[in-house]
């Protein structure tokens, strides 16, 4: 089964439930960086859940942009931030990191981008997801969140999702704006 999660604003809406006709690989090269298929289903599906333990949910995030890109880095500052680097995409619950994954050269000029990003198997419940762009490619290895001004962040910097056990959680995030 398929779920999925949008975010409109600061509100959660859950969209359709459904089987999803998907199948995976179990291997951890699902993250396509022109942001192609993930898990190369037939049809772009993504992996199905089977693979998760029982009170866990698979995670789906993908990263967008906002249409409007006045107050991203690289059109504020293009002189210091081209809007092209490490996409870096993390699920916590309380303060504890549960997924964090990473996406080389991916390039948020380009028009209407989107790059899905496979977080596997993660604990069913509340969750926080954050996402951002490492323009300048500054990150730590375990950094989740940036206040670089050069790095694209999203407008809510850490809005929680509830994860469905049993079900693959799509859920879209769009980097907004400057991270300062």
């Amino acid at each position: 089964m398929r779920c999925s999660i949008f975010l409109a604003s600061a509100a959660l809406v859950l969209c359709a439930c459904g089987d999803d006709g998907g199948g995976g690989d179990d291997d951890d090269d699902d993250v396509a960086a022109d942001g192609g298929n993930v898990d190369g289903g037939p049809d772009g599906a993504a992996a199905t859940c089977g693979a998760c333990a029982d009170g866990e949910g698979c995670l789906l995030p993908t990263v967008t942009r906002t249409i409007d890109t006045s107050a991203q880095p690289w059109t504020v500052w293009p002189d210091e931030a081209d809007g092209v680097g490490t996409l870096i995409v993390s699920a916590s619950q309380a303060t504890t990191v549960v997924a964090r994954e990473t996406v080389a050269d991916a390039d948020m000029t380009i028009e209407a981008p989107s790059y899905p990003v496979d977080l596997g198997c993660v604990p069913a419940g509340s969750l926080t997801l954050r996402a951002f762009l490492d323009d300048n490619l500054t990150a730590k290895p375990t950094d989740t969140f940036s206040s670089d001004y050069r790095d694209s962040c999203m407008l809510d910097r850490a809005p929680t999702f509830v994860i469905q056990a049993g079900l693959v959680n799509e859920v879209s995030l769009a980097l907004n704006n400057s991270c300062d």
